[in-house]
């Protein structure tokens, strides 16, 4: 998933699972939950197309922006949903 009960994947609780996955070589699919604010979402698909892109979206971006990859440079991931919008 794209965060753990509301926390994000680069909390510091979670950075021994991340260091034994990147020296394990394991790829990570990321795929997001149901989406935040759910009822904004109806009708249209929005909950897939938007709600779903937008998790992705703030997952990568958390991973970009603070520093994480840099601390996992060999980490290999896939985003769910074309990547959300960072691409």
């Amino acid at each position: 998933l794209t965060n753990i009960r509301g926390r994000p994947l680069t909390h510091e609780d979670y950075r021994p699972i991340w260091r034994e996955i990147e020296a394990m070589e394991m790829p990570v699919f990321v795929h997001p939950p149901s989406p935040r604010n759910p009822e904004d979402l109806e009708g249209y698909n929005l909950g897939n197309t938007v709600g779903m892109t937008n998790e992705t979206s703030l997952c990568f971006a958390r991973m970009m922006l603070s520093g994480f990859l840099d601390a996992f440079p060999r980490l290999e991931l896939v985003a769910a949903h074309g990547g959300g919008t960072p691409p």
